[in-house]
């Protein structure tokens, strides 16, 4: 499977599942504007930019927490985040989980309808 399309993937079912859990987000710098639309996020993040977000900030109830990516590193592009996040990284963990474990190749739309499935709307 692709790199590109793993680390793409998880970033945006990590996005989706914030977005859910009603959380704000912002990208690269807590003060910047936190948003709650999946769109605006994903264009800050810059996936196909030559250099995108490393950290995304969730906000709530005047708590900030992270997520840290490192690209390069296929389904291990989740470095880090807040322990509070936990609960709400458990079904993005899984899906990087079965990535991992399913080698054939796969598109990005593939990957993403998976995402969805195990997220949830």
């Amino acid at each position: 499977m692709d790199t590109a399309i793993i680390e793409n993937a998880l970033v945006i079912a990590t996005v989706k599942a914030l977005l859910k859990a009603g959380y704000k987000i912002s990208v690269d710098g807590e003060d910047k504007l936190a948003t709650e639309s999946y769109l605006s996020t994903l264009s800050q993040i810059d996936l196909m930019g030559s250099n995108p977000a490393e950290y995304i900030y969730a906000h709530s109830g005047g708590t900030t927490q992270f997520v840290r990516f490192v690209y390069g590193n296929g389904t291990s592009v989740i470095s880090d985040y807040h322990i509070g996040l936990e609960k709400i990284m458990e079904p993005v963990n899984e899906f990087a989980e079965a990535m991992e474990n399913d080698k054939h190749a796969v598109t990005l739309a593939a990957a993403l309808a998976e995402a969805w499935e195990r997220i949830g709307s």
